[in-house]
């Protein structure tokens, strides 16, 4: 009896211990993350948008040690930078496929239409968030709530922030991309030669001519 009672305080205290040892690395983990104000970030980034996420589908990685989760983003809007795209994806480390389920600290969380403002680095094929999730913000009603801390901004003050970092030629807020061989799109709300900055006069002046009924699409 004497034995039994030993061998269960003796399992009792393995996982205490193991139970500290975890919560200190836990500890450790977020502590090492460092803290990006909003001119890190915004430097740091390669592309800031506004979008939807349309599609949140998670998968093991080549070595089957890792869960990826690969959220896909419809863009409404560049911050900064841009491809053009219609659509990117953003890779996360976690995720659940079957009934398992890995969780990272500080990892960006997605959520199928869920309208987001994100900074994203280029990530081989996909893209990845600056400041893990520091550099993910919710939008509802104009309103930016930030996934660490909580923390709540007007999307206009917000975007000041930004533009005040970013180069006014790459601070355009372009919309969706329209492609047309030999034809310059003209849009935006800085930066560019944007047609609702210029009146008709100044754009002839430069060579462009109106094309269509399109205020927004010229050529020369």
């Amino acid at each position: 009896m004497a034995k039994d009672c030993r061998v269960s305080i003796d399992i009792t205290a393995t996982i205490v211990i193991l139970i500290t040892t975890l919560l200190a690395v836990s500890s450790a983990v977020s502590a090492s993350i460092e803290k990006m104000s909003v001119e890190d970030l915004t430097k740091e980034a390669d592309i800031i948008l506004i979008g939807n996420i349309v599609d949140v589908q998670s998968k093991w990685g080549i070595q089957r040690d890792k869960i990826y989760t690969y959220s896909t983003v419809s863009v409404e809007k560049y911050i900064k930078g841009g491809t053009g795209e219609e659509n990117l994806t953003i890779i996360s480390e976690g995720g659940r496929v079957g009934e398992l389920f890995i969780w990272v600290e500080d990892t960006p969380t997605f959520l199928k239409d869920q309208t987001v403002l994100v900074f994203l680095k280029k990530s081989g094929k996909e893209y990845s968030v600056v400041g893990l999730s520091q550099g993910e913000y919710t939008l509802k009603n104009g309103v930016l709530t930030g996934q660490n801390g909580g923390e709540e901004i007007k999307l206009k003050d917000f975007l000041s922030q930004i533009e005040s970092v970013v180069p006014q030629q790459e601070s355009s807020m372009q919309t969706k991309t329209r492609k047309a061989p030999g034809f310059e799109m003209i849009a935006g709300l800085s930066g560019l030669i944007a047609a609702r900055r210029m009146t008709k006069s100044v754009l002839e002046s430069k060579g462009y001519n109106k094309f269509a009924a399109d205020d927004e699409l010229w050529r020369k």
